[in-house]
């Protein structure tokens, strides 16, 4: 025991020792590309190094031990080592205190057979460079023989050398132990010296390991510990070298390993776990990546690892971390002429941008409050500087040739233009563009007569997929390349361009058009892209739900959607369960039922973060429907907070629709208060912008609480709802759905009833008959009683008593049916 540890103070010569000098000559020439004078006399850091380090400091305490019980006098420099070594071992981080700190003291002959274990293995035979090759088995097979006469003790140590290594998480659990190692070898300042004699062998080790560590760049010591990692899961062990990357283990972890653990946390929405692996496999794979086209083996092909970071981002809804990924992106590709990287760079950053959780978390707008901004919510600058980068992206798609790039680019251009307006004539030309493109592409004679001549001219050479996370764009799955995935995107982007095409038809009230167009996508497959096949039928039940009630709705969406056997074992997507939730919303409308119109508004809501990423729109959308609920059951402070609580929301997110819808709740909420001079300054404001963008469904619904605002305010202004609602009443007919033209025919014949004169009898009982027809045709039964009710009124009123009788009878019979509610 005494060749390898003097118990004492530790001093001597180790201040002239000119170890880090040499190794500081050795890092400048590996630096420098020149590579050490001799492998073999260089010093480096190795897992195996770390484990027999560690297994120093367990031998000098537990020595330390010995030679104070076997002291026949009070020997107070044992006591002194000892205390020391208790010092270093607490300060050390809790899981490597624990397992260095053995529980019991391990008896003289199992300290000696540790003793020369140790000096074996820090004997010049055994350098670093020796050590490669080995693996953790073997150090511990070596351990159990060098303590073969003491099993139970050799397995102790084992056991606390395994949770050693599995301490070391992070890169400061291997600087704190270095630093006690340090300390250990008599090189802490103000320690009063080392427990080992530095001159020794087992000092010298361990004074050169410390000092191999110290330069280490900060990567270097990630790399160590991923080493270490490596080391404990069986994989032999290699030196890292004060120079940075050593030799042929660069990267101790294989790829598929990480990537496979990088997927398992995203999976597990574990976030930082998730990225941290991210980050291992880049280290792992840097200049080794293909990238693209001809990878940049020199740079480590950095904007690859960036704009993969992005999409983890857009994965996890971190939008803004997400764009400043992206700039770094932007800029490297430019400075390493990576074009097509830059192309679906530009791509990722459009996504980006024109999502409502960018805009709202980048939102520099004032808060609306109760009076401000409601005139302006449709538009912004963000669209304006969105557009000009489309235009980049799309020109550079078309240089370079890739054609899911061009008709992105192409087919959001198009969704912004429907949200700021009429766009008949852009989504025209968008499709023409888009329709050529999917020729093109889908042309399999030409790709088979041409061959590789072909896909080149096409720009879908093979070549390996740029993201490992398609899934990360969202709706847009544009960041992959290849014959065998460009075809499917343009395929998905056509599609959602018809989707498109059936929004326009929508906006202009051509109801019935707009769902014959979303069952020919549906019926077209389109590659089977489950997003497409959602959307389409939600238009298609949203129509039944408009002209044949709930329960029609319902069966259409049991219809239409696939069976739970081939529908990822009966799990609904999120689209599929707003539709249905929809649908279970309007049902309970249809009776009164407000608690059940809370509880579908709630299961909605929940909906917006029932994924990685927050929902922004489908949270405004629960917004609404629980405004509608809390307006109809006589909340109306709940009501007003909730429309100015989702205003905010579309205000600042750039959703300009629902935005003019909240204004016409906010509205119908002032009316019920019977603040008539408000409720006009919404309603005036969203009439006035759903015009202008050409929302004809939108702007009759404003039509509609305007001419109810004008009947409110009594006098001549009923005049007025009168002509209002006869001039707008063809509108109603054709692009209104049934309970909203049964809304405007009773309203318009409570008008008339008010303001009387010659026919007004006739007139007002017609149109009470067609509004009883449309709420009788969607099954609304709360409607149809306020339509007996009316009509009792005014058949009195008329001296109708006959048909006043009957329409009382058939008002208390719906008002016993509905249990009062409603």
């Amino acid at each position: 025991m005494g060749d390898a540890v003097a118990v004492g103070n530790g001093l001597g010569s180790s201040g002239d020792w000119s170890g880090p000098t040499d190794l500081a000559q050795d890092h400048d020439r590996d630096r420098l590309g020149l590579g050490p004078k001799n492998q073999e006399d260089s010093v480096s850091i190795d897992p195996h190094g770390c484990a027999l380090c560690a297994l120093a400091l367990v031998y000098l305490h537990q020595n330390a031990l010995c030679v104070q019980q076997l002291a026949v006098e009070e020997d107070l420099r044992a006591g002194e080592m000892c205390e020391k070594c208790d010092e270093i071992i607490g300060s050390l981080p809790r899981g490597q205190a624990a397992a260095l700190s053995l529980g019991l003291p391990l008896p003289t002959e199992a300290v000696d057979g540790l003793c020369d274990f140790l000096l074996q293995g820090v004997s010049k035979r055994s350098t670093p460079f020796h050590h490669q090759g080995s693996s953790f088995e073997d150090l511990k097979g070596g351990l159990r023989d060098a303590l073969m006469s003491h099993p139970d003790e050799a397995e102790e140590l084992c056991g606390a050398l395994d949770f050693f290594l599995n301490s070391l998480e992070t890169p400061d659990d291997l600087v704190m132990f270095f630093a006690r190692a340090h300390d250990l070898a008599g090189g802490g300042a103000g320690q009063g010296g080392g427990v080992v004699e530095p001159n020794s062998m087992l000092g010298v080790y361990l004074r050169e390991r410390c000092a191999a560590f110290e330069l280490l760049s900060f990567e270097g010591v990630g790399r160590l510990l991923r080493r270490c990692e490596s080391f404990m899961a069986g994989e032999v062990a290699e030196c890292a070298t004060a120079g940075g990357v050593g030799g042929k283990g660069a990267g101790a972890r294989s790829e598929p390993a990480l990537l496979d653990r990088f997927l398992r946390d995203a999976k597990r929405r574990d976030y930082y776990s998730a990225l941290s692996s991210l980050h291992a496999y880049f280290d792992c794979s840097a200049g080794r990546h293909p990238g693209l086209r001809g990878g940049d083996h020199r740079l480590g092909n950095f904007e690859h690892a960036t704009l993969e970071m992005a999409q983890v981002h857009v994965q996890f809804g971190q939008y803004g971390e997400a764009a400043k990924a992206l700039e770094e992106t932007l800029r490297s590709s430019q400075q390493n002429t990576n074009h097509v990287c830059l192309a679906h760079s530009l791509a990722l950053m459009c996504r980006v941008l024109s999502s409502p959780e960018y805009r709202f978390e980048s939102c520099t707008r004032p808060k609306r409050g109760r009076d401000a901004g409601h005139n302006h919510c449709v538009g912004d600058a963000n669209a304006r500087r969105l557009r000009d980068l489309l235009r980049h992206c799309l020109r550079r798609s078309r240089d370079l040739r890739l054609p899911h790039l061009e008709c992105f680019a192409l087919v959001e251009m198009a969704r912004i233009a429907l949200e700021e307006g009429d766009a008949t004539k852009t989504v025209d030309a968008v499709a023409d563009l888009v329709g050529r493109i999917a020729h093109v592409v889908g042309n399999e004679s030409a790709e088979t007569d041409a061959g590789d001549a072909a896909l080149e001219d096409l720009g879908l050479e093979p070549c390996p997929r740029l993201s490992l996370y398609p899934a990360a764009a969202g709706g847009s799955e544009m960041l992959r390349a290849g014959a065998g995935s460009a075809r499917g995107l343009v395929e998905e982007l056509a599609a959602s361009l018809e989707l498109l095409r059936v929004a326009r038809w929508q906006d202009k009230g051509c109801r019935d058009y707009a769902a014959s167009l979303a069952r020919k996508v549906l019926q077209a497959g389109y590659g089977g892209s489950e997003a497409t096949r959602d959307a389409a039928v939600a238009i298609m039940v949203a129509h039944d739900l408009e002209e044949r009630g709930p329960e029609a709705a319902g069966r259409s969406l049991l219809e239409l959607c696939p069976s739970p056997a081939t529908a990822h074992a009966g799990m609904k997507t999120k689209r599929q369960r707003r539709t249905e939730l929809g649908v279970e919303f309007w049902r309970a409308e249809h009776v009164g039922d407000h608690a059940s119109c809370l509880r579908a508004a709630s299961a909605y809501a929940l909906l917006a973060s029932s994924t990685d990423a927050f929902d922004v729109a489908t949270y405004a959308e629960a917004k609404l429907l629980e405004g509608e609920a809390l307006l109809r059951c006589g909340d109306l402070e709940g009501a007003i907070g909730c429309s100015d609580e989702g205003f905010e929301v579309c205000y600042r997110s750039g959703l300009g629709r629902t935005a003019l819808e909240f204004l016409l709740l906010s509205a119908r909420c002032l009316l019920a208060c019977g603040d008539h001079a408000g409720a006009a300054r919404y309603v005036l404001s969203a009439r006035h912008q759903s015009e202008s963008c050409g929302w004809e469904p939108l702007h009759l619904e404003a039509t509609l609480v305007l001419a109810r605002t004008y009947k409110c305010q009594g006098g001549r202004m009923v005049r007025r709802a009168v002509d209002l609602l006869r001039r707008e009443m063809p509108g109603f007919a054709a692009k209104c759905g049934a309970v909203t033209r049964g809304r405007a025919r009773l309203l318009l014949a409570r008008c008339i009833i008010h303001q009387g004169g010659e026919g007004a009898a006739a007139e007002s009982l017609a149109e009470l008959d067609s509004a009883a027809d449309l709420f009788a045709q969607v099954g609304h039964r709360v409607m149809l009683r306020e339509c007996a009710y009316v009509e009792a009124l005014a058949c009195d009123h008329y001296g109708l008593k006959e048909r006043r009788d009957e329409a009382a009878r058939r008002f208390r019979e719906l008002d016993v049916g509905l249990g009062g509610k409603g």
